[in-house]
């Protein structure tokens, strides 16, 4: 084997090793290779993250606001749609209490 070769293969032993949310884009998301969205497509994975930062950002904004949040508003976040999400971000910006926004 020459020594390019080997460093070749090296490189790519190395980049398979490897694994976190880094390289999701790196996984064939159609064929369900790995992790939470294994059985989406490419298209609705990003989709997934999205909705999913969404969600985060809505939980952190609702935190800002009103402080430490009940575990069951926490959940009723989690699990809500994209458009859920976005009729709550609105929402939140009229509020009296967290249990407004999800109303």
């Amino acid at each position: 084997m020459l020594d390019s070769q080997r460093d070749e293969s090296a490189v790519t032993t190395k980049k398979a090793d490897r694994t976190g949310p880094d390289l999701r884009d790196e996984y064939d998301f159609s064929r369900g290779v790995r992790g939470k969205y294994a059985t989406r497509t490419k298209a609705t994975e990003g989709e997934a993250l999205m909705t999913e930062g969404e969600r985060r950002l809505l939980l952190k904004l609702l935190r800002t606001r009103f402080g430490e949040l009940d575990e069951g508003l926490v959940a009723g976040v989690e699990a809500g749609s994209r458009g859920d999400v976005e009729r709550w971000a609105e929402r939140l910006l009229d509020a009296e209490t967290p249990e407004d926004v999800l109303a």
